[in-house]
């Protein structure tokens, strides 16, 4: 009788021990569950965020490549000018007006220049840029590759920011110029006249975009991808590239690699009554 017992009382003991594993295991799976399903919830929370951030600079580079292409357009104004008068000579009185109403129109635009066989002749305005006069591009190792690169593709590129002879700091667009000998005569077949160079107030330009360091919430930065650069970072801190950030490539004139960054003040959130 007393085996009997023991047996009884062996066989209970051991029945309550292995319900409690079975609990613990059940309770540390739930767990285990529970934390993977919270991760989930969170990882689809900053997706969720990064998703409102790229659809915020989506709306961003809309405005900047507006700006942009403006800008360029009135480069393409000058070009139109020079091919028109390259046979006659040169009227500075006349080169002057039409750059004082292209600044007028733009006040992103700095000054104009126009470097005939790319040695600078004429900028407006001349003072303070009275020092670059007579700059030979093809000695300037900063300035001369971006200008190759306009005479062998025969287009605009947009350079910098590269610090200037007169000082500062500023983006330059280079606009070729290819004067036809004849109506309709193919690009391919002109000849090179010289270049035109807008030089652009990058943080100028960024305000007439509506664009700012920090916007709606998130830093915002603007980086040159092109191995032409010599400064990476055109606007913002260069500390966005370090971290996790979201991103939009620009679609600009000369094949530009260009893309516009941002990343929240406080984080990407992760938290919120889902994830309870």
């Amino acid at each position: 009788m007393g085996i009997n017992l023991a047996r009884r009382l062996f066989s209970k003991s051991n029945g309550t021990w292995a319900a409690s594993i079975v609990a613990a295991v059940c309770f540390l799976a739930g767990i285990a569950v529970t934390a993977h399903v919270g991760q989930l919830v969170r990882n689809e929370l900053v997706s969720q965020h990064k998703r409102q951030a790229v659809a915020f600079l989506s709306e961003a580079r809309a405005r900047l490549e507006g700006e942009i292409n403006r800008t360029v357009a009135h480069g393409l104004g000058i070009r139109a000018y020079i091919s028109r008068f390259v046979d006659q000579p040169f009227d500075m009185e006349d080169y002057r007006a039409i750059a004082a109403e292209l600044i007028e129109e733009n006040p992103s635009i700095r000054s104009v220049g126009l470097a005939p066989n790319n040695i600078l002749r004429a900028v407006y305005p001349l003072e303070p840029n009275r020092a670059a006069i007579g700059l030979n591009y093809r000695m300037n190792s900063a300035q001369w590759p971006a200008i190759r690169q306009a005479m062998m593709t025969r287009e605009v590129v947009i350079a910098g920011p590269l610090e200037l002879v007169q000082g500062g700091r500023a983006l330059l667009i280079r606009i070729p110029i290819f004067p036809a000998s004849f109506v309709g005569q193919p690009l391919k077949e002109r000849s090179y006249w010289g270049i035109a160079t807008l030089v652009v107030d990058e943080e100028g330009m960024m305000t007439t975009a509506g664009i700012s360091d920090v916007m709606n919430g998130l830093y915002i930065g603007l980086v040159n991808r092109s191995a032409l650069a010599s400064n990476n970072m055109i606007f913002g801190s260069p500390a966005l590239l370090e971290k996790d950030h979201v991103s939009l490539p620009l679609h600009l004139p000369g094949g530009l690699d260009w893309e516009l960054l941002g990343i929240p003040e406080h984080g990407w959130s992760s938290t919120g009554n889902q994830v309870w």
